[in-house]
């Protein structure tokens, strides 16, 4: 299981797409100016995902 939150800060935006635009190089000329937008305007939101400690974890 895992605990979502919204992400609003805008540099860890900055941070995420620059990740991703490294990474699909050859996609992220038309896709980056997209996400960079809709997180600006709010169609888009980006979820930070922290994963809960399962009992295996806790037994460690």
């Amino acid at each position: 299981m895992a605990t979502g939150s919204i992400v609003e800060d805008e540099e860890v935006h900055a941070e995420v797409l620059e990740v991703m635009g490294k990474k699909y190089t050859r996609e992220w000329g038309r896709w980056g100016p997209q996400f960079k937008s809709a997180l600006e305007d709010g169609t888009r939101v980006m979820i930070k995902y922290t994963p809960e400690k399962s009992e295996k974890d806790v037994e460690a």
